[in-house]
């Protein structure tokens, strides 16, 4: 049966921002010249419900056997994970691959879940034995060769993305997902040349304009790398991947307030996005808010414990936080009154005591006194005349 593949949404790679230009899911089957139900379960791209609706009709309706309700099983497959039901999905393939153990694009469709659901081990076993039933099924050598990148792997996927442009010399998504793995070497050129053929071959490819914005970006052209993301999200508002990077480069711009937005946007398309609490995490540390930053910090290391940036900035606000309660604490602590000034006991109560007093250290000016008896003042001379040169009180 003839079919014309199409795109689903790509997720990013990993690191900092450059992503792949994504798994291709596969394209339902057509239904050629089979009853209407047929074509509404093939259609996904239409009405995903009415799709998924029209299979489940077929597969519960007992009318088909063997390769045709294989074929309702993947048609249904495709609407879930377009839907985002990736538990479904995976299900129907495995229904799909049950009942027609050679079926190809059943067993690559299923590796592209696996691969979105980060089972990479399950998804390059899928893409293995897809090529194998088919060797020259160009969609499975660019899905592996993804996975491959997925994996730091770029060299073995420029191959596969070489192979599969070999088998299909149009094939936009190979081009980008090579474009990617030569813009995650380094090779910003190629990476360049790449995804701008990605774009000529399917001017609707919206991961490829991800992908070449953040080139852009590398490549120090933000008005460039800005209106590449405001594409990408313009056919596709769903791409999350797209909202994060064009927070970076809102960052690099100055513009905290849309860099804030867009990575808010980025969690809400899909909560479990670990670049993006990291990338937030950041945004608000910068803006001193660490309660805010640990929690986006926490969160990412919820979802990847390992995340570099996570811990890296997890590690930076705890040490500030840390610093700010022990000076809290110093500042709060009460400061000891002075101690009191010992009183000397007076006579009477040392007398009352039985006690005497010490004789207190005196002068040698005093002792000097006491040695030279001082001569009697006459009474005349009681009054003592003023010191000269004293100064006069004011009246």
């Amino acid at each position: 049966m003839g079919t014309k593949y199409r795109s689903l949404r790509s997720h990013l790679l990993g690191g900092v921002a450059l992503v792949a230009v994504g798994l291709f899911l596969g394209a339902t089957e057509a239904a050629g010249q089979l009853p209407p139900i047929y074509s509404h379960c093939a259609n996904v791209t239409a009405n995903v419900e009415d799709s998924i609706t029209a299979c489940t009709a077929l597969i519960q309706s007992g009318r088909d056997h063997g390769k045709n309700l294989a074929v309702s099983y993947y048609n249904r497959s495709i609407g879930w994970a377009r839907k985002g039901e990736l538990d479904r999905a995976l299900a129907d393939l495995i229904q799909a691959i049950r009942i027609d153990p050679g079926y190809a694009r059943a067993y690559n469709a299923r590796g592209s879940v696996y691969g979105r659901k980060n089972d990479l081990d399950s998804a390059f076993a899928d893409f293995n034995r897809a090529i194998e039933l088919d060797p020259n099924f160009a969609a499975a050598f660019n899905n592996r060769g993804f996975t491959f990148a997925k994996r730091g792997a770029f060299d073995r996927a420029i191959a596969d993305a070489n192979t599969a442009i070999r088998l299909d010399p149009n094939y936009a998504r190979a081009y980008g997902t090579r474009g990617s793995a030569y813009a995650q070497k380094g090779d910003l050129d190629r990476a360049l040349g790449d995804l701008n053929q990605a774009i000529r071959f399917d001017p609707n490819l919206a991961p490829a304009f991800n992908t070449r914005g953040l080139v852009h970006r590398k490549r120090g052209d933000g008005a460039r790398a800005l209106a590449d993301l405001n594409e990408a999200i313009r056919l596709d508002p769903a791409l999350a991947a797209a909202y994060n990077n064009r927070a970076l480069v809102r960052k690099d711009q100055r513009d905290p307030l849309g860099a804030l937005f867009d990575l808010d946007q980025a969690l809400r398309i899909n909560p479990n996005y670990a670049l993006a609490y990291a990338n937030r995490g950041r945004l608000h540390e910068d803006k001193g808010d660490y309660a805010k930053a640990l929690a986006d910090f926490d969160a990412a290391l919820a979802l990847d414990p390992k995340h570099a940036e996570a811990l890296a900035g997890r590690s930076r606000v705890s040490a500030v936080l840390s610093a700010a309660r022990a000076q809290e604490m110093n500042h709060s602590r009460p400061t000891p009154p002075p101690a009191p000034a010992t009183a000397q006991p007076s006579v009477a109560k040392l007398i009352a005591s039985g006690m005497t007093a010490q004789p207190q250290p005196r002068s040698a000016a005093a002792e000097a006194a006491q040695a030279v008896p001082a001569k009697p003042v006459p009474a005349t001379t009681a009054a003592v005349p003023p010191q000269q040169n004293a100064p006069a009180a004011h009246t």
